[in-house]
């Protein structure tokens, strides 16, 4: 397999999908994290990247649904999605550059 997030969309669906080979005695190995779920070091490192993979998948998810929410927000027809940035409701940093006043 390629990579782990390829395998299962949770940690538990990766553990299901492993024990299942296992137990028809057929090993795992991961070309991009480098593992091989034969050796006991190996089964380690695959729950760790394997809880990893399903952390950074939720946050993926969690940053997806607040990016759409927030494109969903208020919104006239007709009117420009970009507000123009002023001074005022800017970062301190964004004030300094030129023409955002």
């Amino acid at each position: 397999m390629v990579s782990l997030d390829r395998l299962g969309r949770s940690l538990e669906d990766l553990i299901g999908i492993v024990g299942h080979l296992k137990r028809q005695h057929v090993g795992f190995v991961s070309l991009n994290e480098k593992l091989d779920t034969t050796t006991p070091g190996g089964m380690f490192i695959f729950h760790v990247f394997a809880a990893l993979a399903e952390f950074i998948r939720t946050i993926i998810v969690a940053n997806t649904n607040e990016g759409l929410a927030v494109g969903f927000g208020p919104w006239v027809p007709g009117e420009p999605v970009v507000r123009r940035v002023t001074a005022r409701s800017s970062p301190r940093w964004l004030a300094c550059i030129p023409g955002a006043d």
